[in-house]
């Protein structure tokens, strides 16, 4: 069987960037953000959230940065994620 993958695809409450499906469920659903700061990352993770169904086990949110010192932006995304309610743990 082969996958369909899609963009900008409507999925439950909201859009999805990036939506891989195989067969009748749903693979891999990832949002694309460009880095505007640890409250707009927070917000995105929310967004994940709110779109993300109990069947939806692989998900992303691809940052990308134009002009922020990475180790900035990795200090962020590192503090926003262990903040926010439904951290579990760090995957090295």
């Amino acid at each position: 069987m082969q996958g369909k993958a899609t963009g900008e695809t409507f999925h439950r409450a909201g859009k999805t960037d990036i939506l891989l499906r195989e067969d009748d469920r749903n693979a891999f659903i990832a949002e694309c953000k460009f880095w505007k700061g640890p409250k707009a990352f927070g917000e995105a993770i929310e967004q994940r959230l709110c779109y993300t169904t109990w069947r939806d086990s692989k998900t992303a949110i691809l940052v990308f940065n134009r002009g922020t010192e990475i180790s900035t932006v990795l200090t962020g995304m590192d503090t926003v994620a262990k903040a926010q309610g439904n951290f579990k743990r760090a995957v090295a």
